[in-house]
């Protein structure tokens, strides 16, 4: 099944608050946010910190996205899930990214291995 990112996406004024709520992974490239709620809401955050430069930051964004979606299938629909790029990403491949977000993802059950 194909996911439709707009379809799933969070309202900005949620947020902050789901920021607040929910439990973390902390690598090297990103941190990630999750929370079973039974939704299934997904964004993606690249802040200004990292890089002034809007093109870099929609790169960066491009990428977690596209590593996002090949995994998709294999995420369990209960959970929301924000993805927050960090200063180190910049210098990063897309193999890398989306290995480490399979390997994020598995250490905390978020992916389902029979799917």
């Amino acid at each position: 099944m194909q996911i439709k990112l707009n379809a799933h996406r969070f309202d900005k004024r949620n947020i902050s608050q789901f920021l607040k709520e929910s439990q973390t992974i902390k690598v090297e490239l990103f941190t990630i946010f999750y929370v079973n709620d039974g939704n299934q809401n997904y964004a993606f955050i690249c802040p200004k910190k990292i890089s002034t430069i809007t093109p870099t930051r929609n790169k960066i964004k491009r990428q977690l996205k596209e590593s996002f979606l090949k995994l998709a299938p294999k995420i369990d629909p209960t959970y929301s899930i924000i993805i927050m790029a960090n200063k180190k990403i910049l210098h990063s491949t897309f193999k890398n990214i989306h290995d480490m977000l399979l390997l994020s993802l598995k250490k905390k059950n978020i992916i389902n291995e029979n799917s």
